[in-house]
């Protein structure tokens, strides 16, 4: 099994979410965790496009008492 652990600063859509995508195809992970303190808010169509793929489960802890 292959996880990878990635804390990513201000996950903004473009070049972070193709950087996201390329790191799952390169290195074909079964789980990719990702650390983000700016989002309120990970949905379903945010995480089939980091992954690349419809079929796709998440879990989100919402950040609490982050320094802004």
């Amino acid at each position: 099994m292959n996880i990878v652990s990635y804390n990513v600063r201000g996950l903004g859509k473009g070049v972070k979410w193709a950087a996201v995508r390329r790191l799952a195809r390169k290195n074909k992970m079964d789980i990719l965790c990702i650390q983000e303190t700016k989002k309120e808010q990970i949905d379903k169509p945010m995480c089939q496009a980091l992954w690349g793929d419809m079929d796709v489960v998440w879990e989100f802890q919402p950040a609490i008492n982050t320094a802004e």
